[in-house]
C-alpha cells in the first residue's frame, strides 16, 4: 500500500489488477511486480476511528477507510459495479446492473433491468464511505478464485512476512539507495556523466544503539575499500552513508565488517549490491527537419511534453490537453532544428500510466521522424510517469577523433568489465581491437550498438593491454591494465 499526495485533488486512489487470473473482465497481464499494489490519497487513507483520535488530515466524506477497501477490491479482481460503461458487466451475477457510478448516498435508483434497485452500498461503487457496507457472495467467490490462482496473490497464503522475527542486540542492515543509481531522465544530456559517489542506507534492526559501522565495498569485484560510519543510530532507525570515493559505473558490492558492539548477530542482511549504469548516449543523425506526431489517450489533461536544446531551452512543447470520451485528433508538428546540437524530448503523464492502453484509456503513441519518413528516432506509449529520449544531428567530421581527450576507458585498472567512452558527437566507432604489449592482436569486435562498448576482460591474464578504437579512417589507441 502507498499513501500519497495526488497533484489532482479529485483523485482518491487506484490499484493494479492481478495477473493470470483466468477470470473474465481481467487482462492476462495486470502489470509489473514492482508496481503491484494499491494507492490512496493521504486525506482518505485510514479511518477516523484511529485509537489516538487523529482525524485532522482525513476528508470527512471518506474517513472510514472505504477508499482502500475499494482499491483492494480491484487488487483481488473486482471490477466497478457499473462495469465501467452504461449498464455494463462487473462479472458478478448477484449484483444489480448499474447505469453508472453513484456518488453521495442515494436512496432508490432503479437498476438497468427495472427489476430492483442499484446497490449503492457496494464497496465497488463510488458512493461515500458512510454508505458502503457490502461485498456480495459472487464478489467474494471471485476474490477466492484470485487468491487461489493469481500467482502473486496465491503466494500470500504461505507468506511468513508477517511473522515476528527474533530480535538481537546487534543487528545492522545495509541497503543501497535505489534512487541513487537510477538514470536522471528529467535531465538527460548528450554527454555521459561522470560516475558519482554512491549512497547506502544503514538500518539498526537490533535493540542496542549503533555508534559505528565499518563497511567493505568495491566496484565490479575490484579492490576492496573500507568506510567507517560514525554517529548514533537508535533501534528501528536508519541513516544514509555516502561512500567517500568517486566510483565508476558497474556493480557496487557492500557488506558489513564490524559494528561498535562486535560481531553482527544476523548475517542475512549484511550485504547488498546494485548496478550503476551509465545513461545511454543519444542516437546521432545528420538530418535537421523532423515531424513530431502525438496520438493522445482519453486523458489529455495528464499529458505534457517538451523538446529542449543542449542549453535546456524549450523549443517546442504541448499540453496539458482536454480529456475526451474518444481518441482525439492526432497532433502533427514539423520541427526544423539547428545542426550540431543535442536535443532532449520528454513526455510526462501525471498519473503514471503513459498514454495507453486498452478500452478504458485509449491507445496513444508518439513518434519523431525525419520529414521524408526514412528514420524514426523514438516512439512509445506505455512509459509510466515520464519518457525521455535524446538525439543529436551533428554534422561534425571525425578529424578530432585521434586527439580527443574525451575518449577514455573506465574503470582502469579493471578486474572484469571495461567500458569505452566515446562522445556522442563522433557517433559510434566502427570497431575496436585489443592487443598485448608485444603488439599481438588478441581480439577484435565490430561496433553496432552502445552495448558493444562494454568489454568483458575475464579471459585476459593480468597485465598491460592496448585497445585501438577505429572510426572511419581515424584510430585512437588507449592503454589499460587488467588486474
Amino acid at each position: 500500500m502507498w499513501t500519497v499526495a495526488f497533484s489532482n485533488s479529485n483523485d482518491l486512489g487506484y490499484a493494479q489488477f492481478p495477473d493470470a487470473s483466468g477470470l473474465p473482465g481481467l487482462d492476462f497481464n495486470g502489470g509489473n511486480a514492482n508496481t503491484d499494489g494499491v494507492v490512496s490519497g493521504y486525506s482518505v487513507f485510514g479511518s477516523k476511528n484511529h485509537p489516538d483520535g487523529s482525524t485532522f488530515t482525513l476528508d470527512g466524506t471518506y474517513n472510514l477507510g472505504r477508499t482502500m477497501t475499494h482499491e483492494v477490491g480491484h487488487w483481488v479482481g473486482l471490477r466497478h459495479i457499473w462495469g465501467d460503461t452504461t449498464c455494463g458487466d462487473d462479472f458478478c451475477g448477484d449484483t444489480p446492473v448499474h447505469h453508472k457510478a453513484n456518488y453521495g448516498c442515494p436512496q432508490t435508483i432503479l437498476d438497468c433491468n427495472s427489476v430492483g434497485f442499484e446497490m449503492v452500498q457496494n464497496y465497488m461503487d463510488y458512493t461515500d464511505d458512510s454508505c458502503m457496507n457490502i461485498f456480495t457472495q459472487n464478489q467474494k467467490d471471485r476474490i477466492r478464485v484470485i487468491m487461489d490462482n493469481a500467482a502473486r496473490r496465491s503466494s500470500l497464503k504461505t507468506s511468513t512476512k508477517a511473522n515476528a522475527i527474533t530480535l538481537f542486540a546487534n543487528d545492522a542492515e545495509v541497503k543501497i539507495e535505489a534512487a541513487n543509481y537510477k538514470v536522471d531522465t528529467q535531465n538527460a544530456t548528450c554527454v555521459t556523466p561522470p560516475a558519482s559517489n554512491k549512497r547506502v542506507a544503514l538500518y539498526n534492526r537490533g535493540t542496542s544503539t549503533l555508534t559505528s559501522v565499518s563497511l567493505n565495498y568495491n566496484i565490479n569485484s575490484g579492490t576492496n575499500q573500507t568506510y567507517v560510519w560514525t554517529g548514533s543510530l537508535a533501534p528501528n532507525k536508519s541513516v544514509i552513508a555516502t561512500l567517500p570515493n568517486t566510483l565508476a559505473y558497474g556493480t557496487l558490492n557492500v557488506n558489513f565488517v564490524t559494528t561498535n558492539i562486535g560481531t553482527d548477530q544476523r548475517t542475512s542482511n549484511n550485504a547488498a549490491s546494485a548496478t550503476f549504469t551509465s545513461p545511454a548516449l543519444p542516437t546521432n543523425y545528420t538530418v535537421s527537419t523532423y515531424t513530431f506526431t502525438l496520438q493522445q489517450d482519453f486523458f489529455g489533461s495528464e499529458t505534457t511534453w517538451s523538446l529542449k536544446n543542449s542549453a535546456g531551452i524549450p523549443l517546442y512543447s504541448g499540453g496539458p490537453y482536454t480529456d475526451e470520451d474518444t481518441l482525439p485528433a492526432i497532433i502533427t508538428e514539423n520541427w526544423t532544428l539547428a545542426s550540431n546540437q543535442c536535443y532532449t524530448f520528454t513526455i510526462d503523464d501525471s498519473v503514471g500510466d503513459g498514454i495507453c492502453c486498452g478500452t478504458d484509456n485509449g491507445d496513444g503513441y508518439y513518434n519523431i521522424k525525419s520529414t521524408d519518413g526514412s528514420i524514426t528516432i523514438q516512439s512509445g506509449s506505455n512509459f509510466g510517469y515520464v519518457d525521455t529520449k535524446s538525439f543529436t544531428n551533428n554534422t561534425l567530421t571525425t578529424n578530432e577523433f585521434e586527439t580527443s581527450n574525451d575518449i577514455y576507458l573506465y574503470p582502469n585498472p579493471t578486474k572484469g568489465t571495461l567500458n569505452i567512452s566515446v562522445p556522442s558527437n563522433f557517433g559510434l566507432p566502427n570497431s575496436y581491437a585489443i592487443s598485448n604489449v608485444l603488439g599481438q592482436k588478441i581480439s577484435q569486435k565490430e561496433v553496432s550498438k552502445e552495448a558493444d562498448l562494454t568489454v568483458n576482460t575475464a579471459a585476459l591474464s593480468n597485465g598491460i593491454y592496448f585497445i585501438t578504437i577505429v572510426k572511419q579512417d581515424q584510430k585512437r589507441t588507449l592503454r589499460f591494465i587488467k588486474e
